[in-house]
């Protein structure tokens, strides 16, 4: 599926760089690749989402704890102000 897919895309890369600017696609060939880049988003959502969730899961907790730790910092700063006013 993915050689088709590289083909069709070097195919339609290499007709448009030496054809004219307004090419005209047929319907059967906007179906064509509709079905071609249904077929292919498919197969990759699942792939992407499972890299997702591994990302998220080995980041996690360090963004948490960076986040809490801005947040610490304002807090100590807005005291800070606080114990300066009186």
């Amino acid at each position: 599926m993915n050689r088709v897919l590289f083909f069709l895309i070097i195919l339609i890369l290499s007709a448009t760089a030496c054809g004219p600017a307004n090419v005209q696609l047929s319907r059967a060939d906007l179906r064509l690749v509709d079905s071609l880049f249904l077929a292919s988003r498919n197969e990759w959502s699942e792939k992407l989402k499972d890299s997702c969730t591994v990302v998220k899961e080995q980041n996690f907790d360090f963004w948490v704890d960076s986040i809490k730790e801005e947040r610490l910092k304002e807090i100590k700063i807005m005291l800070n102000r606080h114990e300066e006013v009186q």
